[in-house]
């Protein structure tokens, strides 16, 4: 049978659209008020557990502290050194990842289901008692600072740089950037102030995904649901931008073998009802390497180049 003729110069009809069907989370409290959602799927024995604050940069009073704060995290406790961390993550097949966003920062460790009662003293080790010890925070520092030299010259980095401050406005909550001489600037005692005033349960949710059971949070309530530290309540963000202007800019960079373009505007929040809509949406056109731009200039137009959505 031969396949259809799809003619690409003419845009697709528009059909009625379908409902989409979301898988709603079980919700639950810790002790301590610490709200836990529960996805559960019992194809693989396995399981996510995010921890998320609400300790993403536009909270932080200096450039780089949110970024820092957390990566510090796998660096020691006072129960644990930073080798001790790696070796024995590792020995359980296990691994943490720890990121932090514009709005939140967040921990995920990805496990078999079975070695959760293992990993979870070193999740609440790095959670509640972070060494913070001045010498790792130097050689952290000097490295970061070091790679963003590096991503600096990337012609991908510096459109993102400059569109930000275009969106949103220099030194705003979602438009700042940090430069190289903010590593300079930030101190230890910066991500200390950091970790005490956001990192407690209170500025916090847990999101566990997987082979999850009772007994998994009952392990887990074990863990994470008792008192940490006191954590501070007063906390600001950085100004928002008042309003947006339609504009353009290009950074030119000498002997640049490549060039990035970044085009985009301000869209909804995500409590507006057209957001998860618009989210499968923007994943079917751009949102991964078998996306529907990428398949056009990639199979179609056999270029080479990376083109997505976000």
């Amino acid at each position: 049978m031969q396949t259809p003729f799809l003619d690409r110069r003419k845009a697709p009809s528009l059909v009625k659209s379908v409902s989409l069907s979301l898988n709603e989370p079980r919700k639950l409290v810790l002790d301590n008020g610490m709200p836990v959602f529960v996805f559960e799927s019992s194809i693989h024995p396995a399981l996510r557990l995010d921890i998320v604050f609400d300790a993403g940069s536009i909270w932080q009073n200096k450039k780089l502290v949110a970024d820092t704060t957390i990566k510090m995290l796998k660096e020691g406790t006072a129960s644990y050194s930073a080798g001790a961390i790696a070796s024995k993550t590792d020995y359980y097949g296990a691994f943490f990842d720890l990121q932090a966003a514009r709005d939140t920062a967040w921990i995920s460790l990805y496990s078999l289901k079975n070695h959760l009662p293992k990993l979870l003293p070193i999740l609440k080790s790095m959670l509640t008692e972070a060494s913070f010890r001045n010498r790792d925070f130097k050689l952290k520092n000097s490295r970061q600072k070091q790679a963003f030299i590096i991503n600096s010259q990337k012609p991908k980095q510096i459109a993102r740089m400059a569109f930000n401050e275009l969106i949103f406005g220099a030194d705003t909550a979602y438009g700042q950037t940090a430069k190289e001489t903010d590593f300079d600037l930030l101190n230890n005692q910066d991500l200390i102030q950091f970790y005490q005033q956001h990192f407690h349960p209170q500025n916090a949710y847990i999101i566990v995904s997987g082979a999850v059971d009772d007994n998994h949070i009952r392990l887990i309530n074990s863990a994470l649901g008792g008192q940490w530290r006191q954590g501070i309540d007063e906390k600001s963000m950085l100004p928002l931008s008042d309003s947006f202007e339609p504009g353009y800019t290009a950074v030119s960079r000498k002997n640049a073998l490549q060039s990035a373009i970044m085009v985009g505007k301000p869209l909804m929040s995500r409590q507006d009802p057209d957001y998860t809509p618009f989210l499968l949406l923007n994943t079917l056109l751009g949102g991964y390497f078998g996306s529907r731009l990428m398949t056009n200039i990639r199979e179609d137009k056999g270029y080479t180049y990376g083109i997505n959505s976000q």
